[in-house]
């Protein structure tokens, strides 16, 4: 059980940092016929990549390599987003737990198990490729930019406008990775 709990703390540390990926819209111009919430996201999706560039210092070589790491990440992420939002409503639609066997109960807590499990798993990979591609400090800016953006996506999506300068530092930042993992000094 001690394992179990460690990987779903694991889990919810790691935040939705696959969902972002994952959900990435084609950065093209808007959609005329998109709402204000939906040019808004896409403005702000837009904006990332310079701001990477910019705050990590890469150069135009480096920035066309993390995109390169990045795509080849995007259909695993996908993939897994899919998964898990499909064992969400599952969960969802076994309804009062009070009703559950133990079999379903545990059913349900191995399949949380594995998802967390693939996460740990994607995230570790794809920090592996960034290291080839970035140094260990810059791995660590760009997951916390991800994460902020998520955050900001996440606000927007929610009918709440993004904030300029959040705590902790202007533009994105944020949340954390699992610790451990590939990063070397550089």
């Amino acid at each position: 059980m001690k394992r179990a709990t460690g990987l779903l703390v694991t889990l919810l540390l790691m935040g939705h940092g696959a969902e972002l990926a994952a959900q990435r819209v084609d950065r093209a111009a808007p959609d005329s016929r998109a709402g204000p919430r939906a040019r808004l996201e896409q403005r702000v999706l837009g904006r990332f990549d310079a701001l990477v560039q910019q705050r990590l210092g890469l150069t135009d070589e480096q920035s066309l390599r993390l995109r390169e790491v990045l795509a080849g990440f995007h259909e695993r992420r996908r993939q897994f987003v899919g998964d898990r939002q499909r064992a969400r409503q599952e969960l969802l639609r076994l309804g009062d737990l009070r009703d559950l066997t133990e079999d379903q109960a545990i059913g349900a807590l191995e399949e949380m198990i594995r998802l967390g499990e693939e996460e740990l798993r994607l995230f570790r990979a794809e920090q592996e490729a960034l290291v080839e591609v970035l140094s260990a400090r810059q791995v660590l800016q760009f997951v916390v930019m991800r994460e902020q953006l998520h955050e900001r996506i996440q606000n927007i999506r929610r009918g709440r406008s993004p904030r300029r300068n959040p705590p902790g530092g202007g533009g994105f930042g944020g949340g954390f990775g699992p610790p451990g993992g590939p990063f070397r000094e550089r």
